[in-house]
Order: structure tokens, then sequence, then C-alpha cells
């Protein structure tokens, strides 16, 4: 499954509050790392006038991918404008979590840098930890043949051992022809949200319209 998250934001951010996608991820969206860096570091570089977003780097089919201080006002509207906080969270596996820790040690050479990302970190109540356990991944046949990494496949094994049911999951990480988001897409069930369609799509949107203000404030979680 394919959530068109180009058509959704370049239409204003307009989708059917009743289909079948959007009742998929307001169950929880399951968080890639590079989304994740994103949310966590644009929102510090756009509070202290830091530049680390642009330090990630991470290499998918021998291409590099590389963000800047928009790539988050442009995921966080769009997050919001699905009703993040209010009506979902975000998910973490501690392997992503853990992905994301070695990309912020290798950006940031600063204790007091690192310690103040960690804080704002913390204080995000829309992020929801979750958990998967060691025996599940190493009994997973893609992750044994080297087809899908630690943190793609804890995605993909929290999806089975809870629910045996799809899932929402926002990725940077290939395409309908590569990456994990085609195998997401084709072999596992889930309804993949590509973040690359979502910053192309803001930007067809921004050449006729500007975001709306409040879908650029951090949410505060209020959903149960």
């Amino acid at each position: 499954m394919w959530f068109n998250s180009y058509d959704y934001v370049s239409n204003r951010y307009s989708g059917n509050e009743h289909s079948k996608d959007i009742q998929l991820i307001r169950r929880g969206i399951l968080l890639d790392t590079a989304p994740l860096f994103i949310l966590v570091m644009g929102h510090y570089d756009n509070t202290h006038n830091t530049k680390f977003i642009k330090e990630f780097n991470s290499k998918s089919k021998g291409k590099n991918r590389t963000y800047e201080k928009f790539d988050y006002c442009y995921l966080l509207a769009f997050l919001n404008a699905l009703g993040l906080g209010r009506k979902y969270r975000l998910l973490i596996t501690p392997h992503i979590f853990t992905e994301l820790i070695k990309h912020i040690w290798d950006c940031v050479k600063d204790p007091k840098h690192f310690e103040e990302i960690l804080c704002l970190f913390k204080n995000k109540n829309y992020f929801e930890e979750t958990y998967v356990g060691f025996i599940n991944i190493l009994r997973h046949e893609d992750f044994l043949k080297k087809k899908i990494e630690i943190g793609d496949v804890s995605i993909t094994i929290l999806k089975d051992i809870h629910e045996k049911q799809p899932r929402a999951i926002l990725t940077d990480d290939g395409g309908y022809d590569g990456g994990y988001a085609h195998i997401a897409h084709q072999k596992y069930d889930m309804l993949v949200i590509s973040y690359n369609e979502v910053r192309n799509g803001t930007i067809s949107l921004l050449e006729h319209k500007k975001i709306p203000k409040e879908f650029l404030k951090e949410p505060i979680c209020t959903c149960s």
C-alpha cells in the first residue's frame, strides 16, 4: 500500500478523513531513522540557530541523502495536518532510536548541544516507544539474508508481532523502485508514507499557497 503524500500536500493537505489510509495512520505511524532525525535535529536547529540537520548522511543504493532546515517545517506541517498529537502518535523502536543516537553522536561534537538535543527529544510527548525482542530479529529471514537492516526489520517485526494487521510507516529509504519503502509496500503489507513525496508535494504547494501557520507549531500530545 502507498499513501499518496504528494497529492495530499499539494492539494492543501486535503484528504478524505474517513478513508482507509487516514484511519490506518490514526493508529500510529512507525518512524524510520531519517524522518526521526529531521524532526529532532530540525527542531533544535530552528530554536538554536544551528545547522546540524545538514550533517545527516545516509547512503541508499549509493546515493547520499541530505536535509535542510526547511525539511523540518515540511515534515512537521504534513504530520500536523494529519492530527499529530491529537489523533495519533509516532512509534519508535529501540533500534531506530539507537540509529538516531548514532547519527547525533557523529554530528554533534559539543556535549552541551548533545545534552540539549536529548532533552528536547525527551520532551516530545507525541513519540511513543515500542518494544521488539532480539529473538524475533534473529528469526527474521530477510534480516538473516541481509536484505534489510536491523532498524528496518524492527519496524517490520513490530507490525507482525503486535497485530498482524497493516500499519503505516514513514520513511525516506527508497521508493516504488527500491529500498525499504519498496519492500514494505510490496512484501510486508504496510502503508508507506514517503518523505520524498511529502517534500515534493510541499514544494508544489508553495508555488501558490503558504503552509498554514498552525501546522508549523510543535504539537502537544493529547491523545490516549
